[in-house]
Order: structure tokens, then sequence, then C-alpha cells
């Protein structure tokens, strides 16, 4: 157990503040572009429809299940690629349902 919540610590140190900044750079830059739909009211299934609080939100939380998934099932390239492919599915379908359907009680 210890072994898991030190590989756990150290790799959400190093991934989360990483990708709350990438997501909060292409964030930021998509809206200079002029990409993003702000005006439109929050969908799950449109990334353009998201604050920048929500996008940075669902950053934190991409490396924090990506890191709990690395450290359950061991370092390997395997392990990377099934550790992405959960946090992606979590982050990018899940959260954004919950969100919706908590904010629109």
């Amino acid at each position: 157990m210890q072994a898991f919540a030190i590989s756990f610590v150290v790799r959400a140190a190093a991934l989360m503040p990483l990708m709350i900044i990438v997501a909060t750079g292409l964030w930021l830059l998509t809206k200079k572009l002029g990409f993003m739909r702000l005006d439109q009211p929050f969908s799950p299934a449109d990334s353009r429809t998201w604050p920048l609080s929500f996008a940075a939100f669902n950053a934190g939380v991409y490396g924090l299940v990506f890191a709990a998934v690395l450290a359950v099932i061991g370092d390997n390239a395997l392990s990377a690629g099934i550790s992405a492919g959960v946090a992606t599915l979590i982050s990018l379908r899940a959260v954004p349902v919950i969100a919706f359907r908590h904010f629109n009680k």
C-alpha cells in the first residue's frame, strides 16, 4: 500500500500541473482564434462550450485518474496505454455528463 501511495503521489504531482497548464493554454489559444462557443450553454458533448474553470478541472481529473491507474497496474508501455484510455473515458465522457446533470437541476 505504501508503494502505491508513493507512486500515485509522485505521478500526480508531476502530471496535474502539466495537464492544467497545457489545457489552460490551449483553451486560451482556441478562444483567441475564435473557435470557442462560450455564448452557448454548457454541453458535455462539445468542449468548445466549456468554461476555462471546467476545462482546467477536467485536466486535473485526467491527471489524477491517469496517475491512479498507472500506480495500480504498474509501469510499462501497455499500462501507460491502458491508463491513458481509462483517464480519457472518465475525463471526456463521465465528468462532463456528471457536471451537466449537477448544474442543470
